[in-house]
């Protein structure tokens, strides 16, 4: 509401105005809500588990491996702030801060929003499933690449002598 209420305010060709433009045409596609005090942003929605795709193809056993986080985004307040609000409590020392996720934290959490429910079904359709537990990784962690590679190992052993898997 105050966005849409100052932006007339100024003259069309003004750079924050125009900024202002942006964002209120931009509301839509980046729509986002808190539920329960969790940040869920909506965003893309690609097949990151193509054991329908595999299934079809008729390769015999399908091996599916789910690296899809399982963590959530906590956030301190009821309702999203405006963008307004967030930079206020960064320039003011008054102001309430608020904690938000960084752009490329947000970024992949949309992407892996837009996926959930699709893996999950995914997941029910494969003959093995390996979830190793990968989450306290980040995506970008390039350091920890053979500590990931050992979780992986790890896991996968685990659950091939769990369920005899041949």
């Amino acid at each position: 509401p105050w966005l849409e209420a100052e932006a007339p305010k100024l003259l069309p060709k003004n750079p924050v105005r125009q900024a202002m433009d942006y964002a209120l045409r931009q509301r839509t596609a980046l729509s986002r809500y808190c539920d329960d005090g969790r940040l869920a942003i909506d965003g893309s929605v690609i097949n990151s588990l193509p054991v329908d795709v595999m299934k079809e193809k008729l390769v015999g056993k399908v091996i599916a491996v789910d690296l899809s986080s399982r963590r959530d985004y906590l956030v301190d307040y009821d309702e999203l702030p405006s963008p307004w609000a967030v930079l206020r409590g960064r320039l003011l020392p008054f102001e309430r801060r608020h904690r938000v996720p960084g752009l490329a934290s947000t970024l992949l959490k949309a992407t892996e929003i837009g996926t959930m429910a699709r893996t999950k079904d995914l997941c029910k359709q494969a003959d093995l499933l390996l979830q190793p537990p990968v989450g306290g990784f980040s995506m970008t962690e390039v350091k920890g690449f053979d500590r990931i590679v050992h979780v992986g190992y790890e896991h996968t052993r685990e659950r091939l002598a769990e369920t005899g898997f041949k």
